[in-house]
């Protein structure tokens, strides 16, 4: 038997692989061209991700300067109104104590200045009585604030289940492709 000459086999293959290149060529294009597309939406999505990521750990770290000053202002007011209701008390004690003075000095007056001392003390005492109920109970009101007002924790603990558990962790601490509670389907910041 003959056998055929190289030169005829090599050139066969060689165009019997163009057209089989040439032919598959188109159907896998599409393939890589549909891949390709997919990793450039999955990268646009994942730094959307991580701006968002950012710009919600930058809100939470605002918001929790914020509340330290807030605490900061609570604690100056409350400060300010012990000082205020301290002054307050001695400076009505120290009256009373004064007018009690006149009063003894005045017992060897006549009977009628007596009187109207008397009957002056105790509307001052009734001022007093007032003025010492007044501030108590806006203490009691401000004490009541005092024990509802939540706790950093919990304000924290708060802001995390709006924005949700994975935005708080790092982009890098979240696990990949993992569903989303609410649609069953991933979520952009997952990706």
């Amino acid at each position: 038997m003959a056998r055929p000459h190289t030169a005829d086999v090599a050139s066969s293959l060689a165009f019997s692989a163009g057209v089989a290149g040439d032919r598959h060529s188109g159907v896998f294009g599409d393939v890589h061209s549909a891949l390709r597309n997919i990793t450039k939406d999955m990268a646009h999505h994942r730094k959307l991700a991580q701006e968002n990521d950012q710009a919600r750990q930058q809100e939470i770290a605002e918001l929790r300067v914020k509340l330290e000053q807030e605490r900061y202002e609570f604690r100056d007011q409350l400060n300010k109104f012990r000082y205020q209701y301290d002054d307050l008390v001695h400076q009505k004690i120290e009256g009373l104590l004064e007018m009690v003075d006149i009063i003894h000095r005045a017992e060897k007056k006549d009977e009628r200045q007596h009187k109207d001392n008397i009957f002056y003390l105790q509307s001052e005492m009734f001022k007093i009585k007032e003025n010492v109920k007044m501030v108590s109970d806006k203490w009691s009101n401000f004490h009541e604030r005092l024990k509802s007002r939540r706790p950093l924790r919990e304000v924290t603990a708060q802001i995390d289940a709006e924005t949700g558990p994975e935005l708080s962790r790092p982009a890098s601490a979240r696990p990949f492709g993992r569903k989303s509670p609410q649609s069953g389907a991933l979520s952009s910041t997952q990706i």
